[in-house]
């Protein structure tokens, strides 16, 4: 990854996920992180955050650790922030396009071009869906209570994980699934096989995109059961 960032020319805008990457799962650690940063200042190509998840991976706060990297190094970028998820706003499309600039005067220069590409794509976006949010934000008291229910959700996506690895090893699956619990976020790149995948839609109608990526978030402790023991049945013909 590091060699393909040092290919990319000044100029370029590279996209990149914060934290819970999807359809992976697999996250940069902060150490990792520090190395994109200093290329992204060495070479000049802008970052452009992608920060649809954050609260999913290990907190509120935790999750958005390199957009605190690319502020610190100085650098021009982007963070779209996404409220579809962590407040389950998804038809009303609420969130945040934020300019980083090094100096007041860019930022000035970034806003101007900023309102008129808003003025020509769709002058005033839905109102709706921000007041929601802000009126969330804005309330101590809600704030706390929506930072706990983030938590229960990420916690209760951590749990499935397990579930699912300790399900399929528990039915006698010998390939190794471990790799899922250190996975973040909703979506996971699970192993399984266009063959296994198909063999699932079309035998047990369990509908998971080809390639094998996984929502994890749409397994319950309701229909765990019935998925490892299709997924088993699937690896074991």
């Amino acid at each position: 990854m590091l060699s393909t960032l040092e290919e990319i020319p000044a100029g370029d805008v590279v996209l990149m996920h914060v934290c819970c990457h999807n359809p992976t799962g697999v996250d940069l650690s902060v150490g990792q992180w520090e190395q994109v940063v200093a290329v992204a200042a060495s070479k000049g190509w802008t970052p452009f955050l992608d920060f649809a998840y954050q609260g999913f991976g290990a907190g509120i706060e935790e999750d958005r650790r390199a957009v605190e990297l690319f502020a610190a190094a100085g650098v021009d970028f982007f963070v779209a922030s996404s409220f579809s998820k962590n407040f389950g706003l998804y038809n009303e499309r609420t969130g945040a396009l934020t300019i980083v600039s090094p100096s007041a005067e860019e930022a000035v220069v970034a806003m101007s071009h900023l309102k008129k590409t808003i003025r020509v794509n769709y002058s005033n976006p839905p109102a709706h869906g921000g007041l929601s949010a802000s009126a969330v934000l804005d309330d101590p008291a809600l704030y706390e209570q929506w930072i706990g229910e983030v938590a229960e959700m990420r916690e209760r996506i951590k749990a499935m994980r397990s579930a699912l690895v300790d399900g399929l090893a528990a039915r006698g699956v010998e390939q190794d699934f471990s790799y899922i619990e250190r996975q973040r976020g909703m979506f996971s790149f699970s192993g399984l096989s266009d063959e296994a995948v198909a063999w699932l839609r079309e035998n047990k109608s369990i509908y998971i995109v080809k390639g094998g990526r996984i929502n994890v978030a749409g397994l319950t402790s309701a229909n765990i059961g019935y998925v490892c023991d299709a997924i088993a049945e699937a690896l074991k013909g």
